[in-house]
């Protein structure tokens, strides 16, 4: 939530989703987001962490860029197994700089 906020204060839509299957949830109703962001470790994350998220998004979703962001070791190894438009940025990141990732995201579409 602490992020969402950040992101609508700049005036992004921004929908939240409290775990990986709560996440697949909204990816299947038929919406088409410009972007995904996730974590690798998810709450509830024993049926589905982020990358499974990103995996799933990236069926529905194949030109959609997908943001990682994540604490976890190997990092870059596990953003690799998600193919397409995909970036990965290890925490704590400044807003800042998590910014200008969603904005290089975002025009490289």
């Amino acid at each position: 939530m602490y992020i969402a906020s950040h992101w609508k204060s700049a005036g992004y839509e921004v929908e939240v989703a409290a775990s990986a299957q709560d996440g697949a949830v909204l990816l299947g109703e038929g919406r088409h987001p410009d972007l995904l962001m996730t974590d690798i470790d998810m709450p509830n994350g024993h049926a589905m962490d982020g990358i499974v998220l990103a995996r799933l998004a990236r069926i529905e979703h194949p030109e959609m860029p997908i943001l990682i962001v994540s604490k976890a070791a190997a990092l870059g190894e596990k953003a690799a197994l998600v193919r397409g438009p995909t970036r990965a940025v290890a925490k704590p990141v400044p807003m800042l700089e998590l910014l200008k990732e969603v904005e290089r995201l975002l025009l490289d579409r």
